[in-house]
C-alpha cells in the first residue's frame, strides 16, 4: 500500500500525490457526513468544506529536518515491512488518523471562528477529565466518552441523533445547567435507553450543549466554570498522574531489567518532576540546562560523569515524559 512506500521513504512524488488525494478525499466525506448531520456548520465561517478538509489533513504530511513525515511514521511504526502488513490494517490506521485530524481541525476551527463553543468544548474535556465516573477513549480516531463499562456500551446499535439528545436533555434541564450537570443528564439519559449505543462523541456533546444554551436563552457563565481555576488545577492532576505511570513504566523497563539501579530511578524522577514543573506549570520552558536538573539530586556528580552514566537513559525519559505530558494537555486547550 502507499503508506508503506512514502513511511518508508521509497515513494515517488506521484505516489505521494496520490496519498494526498485518497487522504483528502476520505477527510472531505467525513465532513461532508458531519453537514449533513448537523454536527457541523460552516455557512457562519470565512472557509469552505474543501479548505476545512485540507487543513485538517495538512499536519499529517509535515516533514521533520530529515525528510521524514513525523505523524505517519509514528502512525506506522517502523517495525511494520511491506510484506508484513495487510492493506486492511493499513487502510483501518490511516481512516483513524485523517479521522483524529479532522477532529482536531474542527477543535482549530472553533477556536478561531467560535469561541462560545471553544470555551464549552474545554469545559466538557476538563469535567470528563476531572470525574472518575467518566471514561475517555478513541474510536477510529475520534475521541468518545462513557459512563459506563466496555462491555455494556452497546456499540454495535446506532447512535442516538443530536436532535433528539437535544430535545430530551431539554426536558430535564436543571435550574444550575452547568457543564458536570448535563454530562450528568446526558449520560443518564444514554443509560436508561436500550435503542442506542452508550457512548458519546466529545465534540458532539459540546455542540449539543451550545444549541441548549442558544435555544433556551442560557448564559455562557451559568454553564461553563472558571477556566483558569480548572486548567490550574487539571494541569497539576495531569502532571501527577503521568509521571507517576511513567516512573512505573520505566520501573519496569529499566530497574526490572537490569538496566539502573531503583535508587537511580528514583533520582531521576525527582529530576524529571521538577523539569516538568518548570516547563508545564512554572514558566513553560526550562530553568537550567538538564544536567543541572539531576546535580541538584545527585551532588557531586560531574558532567564527565553525566555522560558516561546518565545522559542516554536520563534525556530518553525526559523526552518522553515531556511528550506524553505535552499531548495530554493540548487536548485541554
Amino acid at each position: 500500500m502507499l503508506i508503506v512506500k512514502v513511511v518508508g521513504g521509497s515513494a515517488s512524488e506521484r505516489d505521494l500525490t496520490e496519498l494526498v488525494r485518497y487522504a483528502y478525499q476520505i477527510a472531505h466525506l467525513r465532513l461532508r457526513q458531519l453537514l449533513h448531520s448537523g454536527r457541523l456548520h460552516l455557512h457562519s465561517y470565512s472557509i469552505s468544506l474543501e479548505g476545512v478538509a485540507f487543513d485538517s489533513i495538512a499536519d499529517l504530511f509535515r516533514r521533520d529536518e530529515q525528510g521524514q513525515f513525523v505523524e505517519l511514521s509514528r502512525a506506522f511504526s517502523c517495525e511494520w515491512s511491506g510484506d508484513r502488513i495487510d492493506d486492511d490494517t493499513c487502510a483501518y490506521r490511516l481512516r483513524s488518523l485523517i479521522f483524529g485530524a479532522i477532529q482536531e481541525g474542527i477543535a482549530r476551527l472553533y477556536r478561531e471562528y467560535d469561541p462560545i463553543f471553544s470555551k464549552i468544548l474545554r469545559n466538557v474535556r476538563l469535567a470528563l477529565k476531572r470525574s472518575s465516573s467518566y471514561r475517555v477513549f478513541e474510536r477510529l480516531g475520534l475521541q468518545y466518552a462513557s459512563a459506563v463499562p466496555e462491555e455494556d456500551m452497546a456499540a454495535q446499535l446506532p447512535e442516538l441523533s443530536v436532535d433528539e439528545l437535544e430535545r430530551l436533555l431539554t426536558s430535564r434541564l436543571r435550574r444550575t445547567p452547568s457543564v458536570p450537570n448535563i454530562l450528568s443528564d446526558l449520560f443518564a439519559v444514554l443509560d436508561k435507553q436500550q435503542s442506542y449505543r452508550k457512548f458519546y462523541g466529545v465534540l458532539d456533546i459540546a455542540l449539543v450543549i451550545k444549541r441548549i444554551m442558544v435555544r433556551e436563552r442560557i448564559l455562557v457563565s451559568a454553564v461553563v466554570q472558571d477556566e483558569s481555576a480548572l486548567l490550574g488545577q487539571d494541569i497539576e492532576m495531569i502532571l501527577t498522574r503521568s509521571l507517576d505511570d511513567l516512573r512505573s513504566e520505566f520501573r519496569t523497563e529499566y530497574v526490572d531489567k537490569g538496566k539502573i539501579p531503583a535508587v537511580v530511578l528514583e533520582k531521576y524522577f525527582q529530576a524529571i518532576t521538577l523539569l516538568i514543573e518548570d516547563v508545564f506549570a512554572r514558566n513553560d520552558g526550562e530553568a537550567w540546562a538538564q544536567p543541572d536538573y539531576l546535580a541538584e539530586f545527585m551532588p557531586g556528580m560531574t558532567r564527565d560523569e553525566y555522560r558516561r552514566n546518565h545522559r542516554m537513559h536520563f534525556e530518553y525519559m525526559v523526552r518522553v515524559a515531556r511528550k506524553r505530558i505535552g499531548d495530554q494537555l493540548k487536548e485541554l486547550l
